[in-house]
């Protein structure tokens, strides 16, 4: 935080901000979408509210976002200063304190993903082999890349452990099975 001087704030929990492209007014708008502690929810309660984010009216789910957008340049960025610098706690409401884009499902990757938080993650599309590559773009002056390794390591595990067996949850029930379980 920048005011009223310099220092450090951590905030207690994940506000994960998503990108979210819609359609407003006939043209292409960019969205935030905001996942709170996104670490203790399960897969269906987030799909549910990325569905959300995706399919409600702009003017309601993004309310703020909107009124925001309509204010003269100078007062957009006084609003922008104050939340990045003024109050931690309302810098993690606003603005979250991790922040994701992908243009996977597009078949592409974002190489150097914009760095105004703390930590920005990206993926890439998965390859013939099932693996994607992840990016976290970080503020080397609050972390340093041994700790983004780990946090890469962490994810890794967690994808190939809980998330893996939440998914598994869901697949559906192939023809053996359904032969077997009818017997």
């Amino acid at each position: 935080m920048g005011w009223p001087f310099a220092h450090l704030y951590e905030h207690p929990y994940t506000v994960a901000m998503v990108a979210t492209h819609r359609e407003f007014c006939g043209e292409p708008w960019l969205f935030w979408s905001r996942f709170t502690r996104p670490e203790s929810r399960s897969l269906l309660e987030l799909q549910r509210d990325m569905d959300r984010y995706l399919a409600e009216p702009v003017e309601a789910i993004f309310k703020r976002q909107v009124q925001f957008s309509g204010l003269p340049t100078f007062a957009r960025r006084l609003l922008w200063w104050w939340n990045l610098n003024v109050s931690g706690q309302k810098r993690a409401k606003r603005l979250g304190t991790a922040f994701l884009t992908t243009l996977a499902g597009s078949g592409a990757e974002i190489q150097h993903p914009p760095a105004f938080l703390t930590a920005n993650f990206t993926y890439g599309p998965l390859d013939e082999r099932g693996f994607s590559r992840v990016t976290i773009a970080y503020d080397h002056r609050l972390m340093d890349g041994r700790l983004v390794a780990h946090c890469l390591a962490e994810m890794e595990a967690a994808l190939n452990g809980p998330v893996l067996a939440e998914l598994q949850e869901f697949a559906l029930p192939t023809a053996a099975t359904r032969i077997v379980s009818a017997a």
